[in-house]
């Protein structure tokens, strides 16, 4: 009777909504105006894809490499599967100056002067090489909750991404890594070996930015799922670098990865305790400093057939940089979730929106 229901309020929301489907599609790529013939200086062309495969088996379940056209590298990347496809979810960003016919796509290295081939390479630069493992799991029942787990990268490495993806019968954990060292590698596919020295680790503290941290919240949620824009916050000492939001027919969840940003105790799958003193935020100030304000834009739109697959451009936000996206796609609906920090200090006079960029006044002297 409860899932007739639902389809009887499915099937009222299709009708009022098929002429303005079948006219304009999935709603992912209406983030920008699609100019044309355009340069974009280093780190203004933020580019999100979403390559869909069909898959109608169990889904990934193995070690790979990333690689980004000439002249761009990839922020993030995350891993979705529905019961006949799965998703991928890209983030890119040019390091270079490029000149793009078409915003919604790759542009071309202006003054290229490399003749090296990238992909023969076996040195690797700092962030020049991606790795993902996508672990599956046998899960039949509801999925992780109130969990938490420390993250741990291989020597070399950092990890800059942390996806929670729940099916009918299976749960995906999806980490990406980025080497945080010149590495030597023998197969790409693989974590390479650190050219320094890295002494080990036998201190009985986390340093700066070396606890990374998963929590992973299940929440019953029978209708359509998360439609809004909110600010989320970390607990005392660490910051937020990562969150998804993955929608099943009964239930969400919210994946939240944090980093301290101050040297904290070791807690066994648990946060740390600031071993220094640090300003606690003020939680009824409307003024963020840089990395204070993060929020959380979910997008539910109706999408009852494959879902998307295509690049569209991200125009920014004033005050704001994009920490992750993620594309999420269940029977009725798709939800594009977006992640901000604000890379300027800003007023907000209600937390869960963009605040305004404040400008430092300037003090006249006679």
């Amino acid at each position: 009777m409860k899932k007739f229901i639902k389809y009887r309020i499915l099937a009222i929301w299709m009708a009022l909504h098929t002429i303005l489907l079948s006219a304009c599609g999935s709603n992912v790529t209406n983030n920008s105006s699609n100019s044309k013939n355009k340069e974009y200086e280093p780190g203004e062309h933020i580019l999100l894809e979403v390559d869909r495969n069909y898959n109608p088996f169990w889904g990934k379940n193995k070690k790979f490499s990333l690689e980004s056209p000439k002249g761009y590298k990839i922020i993030d990347y995350d891993y979705d599967k529905t019961e006949n496809f799965e998703y991928n979810d890209y983030v890119y960003v040019n390091k270079d100056k490029v000149f793009a016919k078409d915003s919604n796509d790759f542009g071309t290295v202006i003054n290229d002067n490399s003749n090296s081939n990238e992909s023969d390479k076996d040195i690797y630069g700092i962030g020049e090489h991606i790795i993902v493992n996508v672990d599956r799991s046998f899960n039949p029942f509801w999925g992780k909750n109130d969990v938490k787990t420390d993250l741990k990268a291989p020597a070399g490495y950092n990890i800059i991404d942390y996806d929670y993806d729940k099916t009918e019968n299976f749960e995906f954990e999806t980490i990406t890594y980025a080497n945080n060292d010149d590495v030597k590698v023998e197969t790409k596919e693989d974590f390479g070996t650190p050219l320094n020295n890295i002494k080990k680790d036998d201190k009985d503290y986390y340093d700066i930015g070396e606890h990374k941290i998963v929590t992973v919240n299940r929440n019953i949620n029978l209708l359509f799922g998360k439609n809004e824009t909110k600010s989320i916050t970390a607990p005392l000492g660490y910051k937020v670098i990562d969150y998804d939001y993955d929608k099943t027919e009964n239930f969400e969840f919210e994946t939240i990865l944090y980093e301290n940003v101050v040297p904290v105790t070791k807690s066994e799958n648990d946060f740390g305790t600031p071993i220094e003193e640090i300003e606690n935020n003020n939680s009824n100030s409307n003024v963020y400093d840089i990395g204070e304000h993060v929020l959380v834009k979910i997008v539910r739109d109706l999408n009852l057939f494959i879902g998307y697959n295509g690049k569209a451009e991200l125009e920014g936000i004033d005050g704001y940089e994009l920490l992750d996206y993620d594309y999420d796609k269940n029977e009725n609906f798709e939800f594009q979730t977006y992640v901000y920090v604000n890379n300027k200090k800003i007023k907000a006079d209600d937390i869960n929106t963009f605040g305004n960029v404040i400008e430092e006044e300037k003090i006249l002297r006679k």
